[in-house]
This record gives structure tokens, sequence and C-alpha cells, in this order.
């Protein structure tokens, strides 16, 4: 959008992306997808916080998840790691905090049936590269809190599964803490979240939107043509 209007002085609109109906079927057959998994990692059979990202210090940064779990040495964490730089990965296990479990990528089926196991979702992207996270609309599909290091991108706002906290660590592992340790502020934050997710993010809620921006357009052609 900013290139477009900076390159060609176009003024230009943004769809969100839109729910994809497999999170759901996927979330669902997690006793199947996860077969043998959950076997070979106790630590996904009790309560945990899920993150996933690159092994990036400027982007995905891990090194600030490991801050907020050094801070709640209480509950477990599950870090899914996708390595684009094996050097930093490798040093990434050797100061891993105790409670933080890192594992290699999964499927995308299997990963959402994972994350439908979690407790809440970590999120440490920086505001300064991320894009639009689909993993916000997942949490919110799947009813799991999110806590934001700095993104938000509307999604967590307008659907009240989560907050961003401007790269606090102090305040990310305060409000984790509380939802990982009453079972009640979860339940009230993910209460009618399904449906205020696909209420602006299903592929009705966004196709609607695009026939919106289109109509103009459409009803513009159709009285060139009129004799």
């Amino acid at each position: 959008q900013e290139l477009a209007k900076s390159n060609l002085n176009l003024n230009t609109h943004v769809l969100p992306n839109p729910v994809d109906d497999q999170w759901l079927v996927w979330s669902e057959n997690r006793d199947q997808l996860l077969s043998g998994v959950v076997e070979k990692l106790p630590q996904l059979r009790k309560p945990f916080v899920l993150w996933t990202g690159r092994t990036e210090r400027f982007h995905k940064r891990p090194e600030m998840a490991f801050e907020v779990a050094t801070r709640l040495p209480q509950h477990q964490f599950v870090m899914v790691l996708n390595e684009t730089d094996a050097e930093y990965a490798e040093e990434l296990r050797r100061i891993r905090p105790s409670n933080v479990l890192l594992l290699p990528p999964f499927s995308h089926p299997r990963f959402l049936a994972i994350m439908s196991l979690a407790t809440a979702f970590l999120s440490t992207g920086s505001r300064q590269y991320e894009g639009f996270p689909n993993v916000f609309l997942q949490a919110g599909v799947l009813g799991i809190p999110v806590v934001s290091a700095g993104c938000d991108f509307g999604i967590l706002s307008d659907t009240g599964i989560g907050r961003s906290f401007d790269d606090r660590v102090p305040a990310m592992a305060e409000f984790l803490n509380q939802i990982c340790t009453f079972p009640e502020k979860r339940e009230q934050m993910i209460c009618g979240v399904r449906e205020k997710t696909l209420g602006s993010f299903g592929s009705s809620a966004v196709a609607a939107k695009l026939w919106d921006l289109l109509s103009p357009f459409e009803s513009e052609q159709i009285a060139h043509q009129t004799p």
C-alpha cells in the first residue's frame, strides 16, 4: 500500500487474510493428527504456553520469549523453531531456560492441533518487521489467548483474544501468568471470541469487504455501457 502510493500515487485498500475453515477441522481431529506425538512429548499433556517463529534476532526474537519464560519458571513453554540460522539455533539450545521445550517445525495440520492444546500463545514478533500474523486469527478461532510483544494489527483488539505490550517483558510475563494461573480470567478472555473472529475475518466477511470495494466500479462500468 505504501509503495503503491509513493511510486504510483495510487490510493489502495488492504483486505485482511480470511480464516481458513480447515483450522477448526484440524483442531477437532487433533487426537488423530498427534497420534504418537503427545506420547513422545509429555510436556504437551499439561498446560503450556506456545511460541513459534524463525531463528531471527531482529524479527521473531526468540530470546525475548526466553526472557518471559525465565520470569515464569512455574509454567511450561513450548517453542516451535524454524531454523533459518543454524548458528543462532545452536546458541538458543545452549541458553534455553529449563522450562522451555524446543521443537522443530510441524506440518500445518499438526501445528494447529498442537496450538489447540495450548493454554496461551506468546508472540515476540517485532512491529517493525511483522506482516499480517495468521497465527492471531488461528488463536481467535481456537480460543487461545494471545500475549503479543508489540503487534496487534487490529486482530487482538477487535476480537479481544489478546493484548500487545510495546515490548515490555515484565508486563507480558505478568499478563501471561494471570492467564495461566486463573482459569476464570482465561475463560473471560475467550468468551465469544470465535464468533467475533469469524465475524470480522471469516471468508464471507472478507468477501463482503471486497464486494463493497468493487461495487462502485461495477456500477460505473454498467452506467458507461447503458445507451
